[in-house]
């Protein structure tokens, strides 16, 4: 006797307005890796876009203006904790690890 079984839904739940800019900061950091872009470009450009008006705008300048100014520094604290060199890291993971460690 077989039982049918129910679809799967996803559950959506409601992103706050901190997690919306914590994602798009990810892309943008992702963005820089990929372009080498400044970031008062990386900001005109979230600044120009739909969602910018989701976002905790100054959370986001604050956090992007940190990063890109440490980022040298955020980058050499990792390196000993890595299971590879730097220049190894892929561009995701690097947006990953710029971004968690401000955090620490």
């Amino acid at each position: 006797m077989t039982q049918a079984t129910e679809p799967i839904v996803a559950v959506t739940r409601h992103k706050s307005k901190r997690r919306k800019t914590r994602d798009f900061l990810l892309q943008t950091l992702y963005r820089r890796l990929l372009t080498g872009a400044e970031a008062k470009e990386l900001q005109r450009d979230m600044e120009g876009s739909d969602f910018w008006v989701q976002l905790d705008q100054p959370f986001f300048t604050e956090m992007l203006a940190g990063i890109v100014e440490d980022v040298d520094g955020l980058e050499f604290a990792l390196t000993p904790a890595l299971d590879r060199p730097l220049a190894e890291v892929s561009p995701v993971e690097r947006a990953i690890l710029d971004r968690k460690s401000t955090r620490l």
